[in-house]
């Protein structure tokens, strides 16, 4: 059965064909991902790869250079007469003889073997989809980003099931990328306010009842050795501000490490 669906005109539509089955397979796997190609069905076979390409007509091909029945440079030759696509040539040989070879029979880009088919998928989505490249590596960052917050306050003891602690993660994030003129009252607590419809007085709230149970029953060792001397009997627990700026600056150092 084709990857590729009637409804997905919009998007171009790509073929691979590569004699390596596993390879061929997972590769199509991590284009479909990115939810950006319409993948056709993946090939394993040159002649094959050729009657597709007439029917199919593609916009791109991702092209073995070694596969059995067919020398590369006529599979290239075949590609740009039938459907004029533009050839992705992955090759084992990898010198400039070979490349400059290639790219006079049609290649677009030339790419040497083995390549992980994370790297290779991402590669052309980079070259001819890059604003959604660009958006897919955002949306990878920002994941990234929420993940190792959650992972902090976590540590700290703030517990997911907290309204605090979603508010902190909003805050946090937001504040990990964008430049705070107003401080925390002015402009994170009514940005995260607005996130999940609530007012900014209740964020501020929400977020001090987690820390004050997080210093309940949170790990002593963990606050010691990200808060030092605010933790103590006599400072008690941080307030909001020395918390979220705290676990900010934590969050900057190991982003820069």
């Amino acid at each position: 059965m084709a990857y590729c669906q009637k409804n997905e005109k919009s998007r171009m539509k790509l073929l691979v064909v590569y004699g390596d089955e596993a390879y061929c397979l997972r590769l199509c796997e991590c284009l479909k991902e990115m939810d950006a190609f319409c993948v056709e069905e993946p090939l394993f076979d040159a002649s094959a790869a050729i009657a597709r390409a007439k029917v199919a007509m593609p916009d791109i091909v991702i092209a073995d250079m070694q596969l059995s029945g067919m020398e590369a440079m006529e599979l290239l030759d075949s590609l740009r007469r039938e459907c004029g696509a533009k050839t992705v040539a992955c090759s084992s040989v990898h010198n400039e003889s070979a490349a400059l070879t290639a790219m006079q029979h049609g290649a677009d880009y030339f790419v040497a073997k083995p390549i992980p088919p994370e790297r290779l998928a991402y590669m052309v989505l980079v070259n001819y989809e890059p604003e959604r490249a660009a958006a897919l590596l955002q949306t990878r960052r920002e994941t990234e980003l929420a993940e190792r917050v959650s992972k902090r306050l976590l540590q700290l003891g703030i517990m997911p099931k907290k309204k605090g602690f979603n508010y902190l993660k909003c805050a946090l994030s937001y504040m990990c990328v964008n430049a705070v003129r107003g401080g925390l009252t002015t402009d994170v607590y009514p940005y995260v306010g607005e996130q999940f419809c609530t007012a900014p007085k209740n964020v501020d709230r929400c977020i001090r009842h987690a820390i004050e149970q997080a210093w309940l029953s949170g790990s002593i060792e963990k606050q010691h050795e990200m808060f030092g001397y605010t933790v103590t009997a006599t400072k008690g627990k941080p307030t909001n501000s020395e918390f979220i700026y705290t676990v900010l600056e934590h969050l900057k150092n190991e982003a820069d490490t």
